[in-house]
């Protein structure tokens, strides 16, 4: 039981990943690729002229709209999803794998108490934070 417990009290906070971009929304489509590339990036946040989320969009994303003919020349705020769903950075990570079933998503950006995104949960950030902590736990016991 305590196994268990311990297991779902794992927060977002401890498997959410920090390894993501922010580019400003007018940002043409091949530079925000080519940062992707550069700095080994799975996705990217885009932002207004004040730092406020317009959506996301991830390498994959990208390189699929760019191989069926958008052009490269394109801002970035015309391919992005911008219909984002975010999670705090406190919640249960049980309930953020929920979310992402429910809605049929692989990324969650993660707020910090003030609203400022301070991460990204992928699904396998989900899977990495549930298996680091049975193996923890495994080597405790």
């Amino acid at each position: 039981m305590v196994i268990l417990a311990s297991i779902m009290n794992l927060s977002v906070s401890e498997a959410m990943s920090s390894n993501y971009g922010t580019v400003n929304y007018n940002t043409p489509v091949h530079v925000v690729l080519d940062l992707m590339f550069k700095n080994h990036w799975s996705e990217v946040l885009v932002v207004d002229d004040d730092g406020k989320e317009k959506g996301l969009v991830t390498k994959e994303h990208l390189t699929k709209k760019v191989s069926r003919g958008v052009s490269e020349n394109s801002p970035i705020r015309e391919l992005c999803i911008t219909d984002i769903i975010t999670v705090d950075y406190d919640e249960e990570l049980t309930n953020a794998r929920d979310c992402m079933r429910w809605h049929r998503i692989g990324r969650l950006p993660v707020k910090n108490k003030n609203g400022e995104i301070i991460g990204i949960l992928t699904a396998r950030d989900v899977c990495n934070g549930f298996s680091g902590k049975l193996e923890a736990l495994g080597n405790h016991l």
